[in-house]
């Protein structure tokens, strides 16, 4: 199945300036927004409630911690380890086709795009579920599009975004005891 996802972008891709391009940007230009907007968010008046400056600050922190823990854990330590055991070729690569967008040949599964995204996504939800939807989106848009860039196989990015979210869920629980 994710080999016959690919091959029917693959087709795709050149037939319209306009798709591509918006493949590019959502691929190769999205993530920045979306970390730019999480950032924002951070310090965004209202996000953080509590009676007092320090109580808004406390949990601040407290947030901020969970989305550095969760990151260490799942981008920088369960994607790293996947790609060395895994090892699995990206479509491009795999087939040797040219990708939408300038990527290394380096491994694909779990999509690392993915992962850091979902546990941006997944940490706004905790935080407030609107935001995290929005989030959600915007994570599975650049996801979609780097399937569509030839970069990822559908399964790359739906696992990355499985990691991070269920990291982000054990994480949480696991600061939530400490309480």
């Amino acid at each position: 199945m994710d080999s016959a996802i690919v091959e029917y972008a693959h087709a795709f891709i050149g037939r319209s300036q306009f798709i591509d391009g918006v493949a590019i940007f959502l691929a190769a230009y999205l993530p920045y927004g979306i970390v730019l907007a999480f950032v924002v968010m951070l310090f965004t008046h209202g996000v953080f409630l509590g009676d007092t400056p320090l109580t808004r600050k406390k949990k601040r922190l407290e947030f901020v911690l969970m989305v550095v823990i969760s990151l260490l854990i799942a981008w920088a330590m369960i994607v790293p380890l996947i790609h060395y055991a895994y090892g699995r070729p990206r479509p491009f690569a795999e087939f040797n086709w040219k990708p939408l967008i300038a990527h290394e040949a380096n491994p694909s599964f779990p999509s690392g795009h993915a992962t850091f995204f979902f546990v941006l996504a997944a940490s706004m939800w905790q935080l407030n579920r609107k935001w995290g939807q929005w989030f959600a989106a915007a994570a599975a848009l650049n996801a979609v599009a780097r399937v569509y860039a030839l970069v990822h196989f559908p399964s790359d990015v739906i696992y990355g975004a499985l990691i991070g979210s269920f990291v982000v869920f054990v994480v949480n629980r696991a600061l939530s005891s400490f309480k």
